[in-house]
């Protein structure tokens, strides 16, 4: 095929899949949430427009996060500080030992514009937990007021 000619497009219709019994009961639970139904895009100038999309779907992965036991799990300490005048959270999981120093940088891959506030904390709680060691998660505070070119 060269570049100019249009790919081979297979339609499949829409079918029910069963959640796998082979899986644990959390991963059951996980897979039978379905995927994420997002907002569509609005038109590139529709500045409101861009602001409401970026919260629903921030409410969105936060409810997700939520339902997954990452907004407040037990033992996590989750401050908020100042580094050379950005806002960043520090999430430090339970029982990390006193002498281990090492932080992980959460950087989030929510095209600048998603994944701020609460949402960004419970994502970095995620990540400390996953990874038993403290972390450092910076919450977009320089997201653009229009949208980007980026899609």
């Amino acid at each position: 095929m060269t570049d100019s000619e249009s790919p081979v497009v297979l339609e499949v219709p829409a079918r029910a899949i069963p959640v796998p019994t082979s899986v644990s009961p959390e991963a059951q639970a996980y897979l039978a949430r379905g995927p994420l139904q997002t907002p569509e895009n609005p038109p590139i100038d529709d500045i409101e427009g861009w602001r409401n999309r970026i919260a629903a779907i921030d409410e969105m992965m936060l409810r997700r996060q939520t339902g997954l036991g990452n907004a407040s799990p037990d033992g996590f300490q989750v401050a908020e500080v100042a580094l050379d005048g950005a806002k960043v959270y520090t999430i430090t999981p339970p029982s990390l030992e006193p002498e281990d120093h090492r932080v992980y940088l959460d950087a989030h891959g929510g095209a600048f514009i998603v994944g701020g506030g609460e949402l960004c904390r419970a994502q970095g709680i995620r990540t400390a937990d996953r990874f038993r060691m403290r972390v450092r998660r910076l919450p977009d505070a320089a997201r653009p007021s229009i949208p980007s070119s980026s899609g």
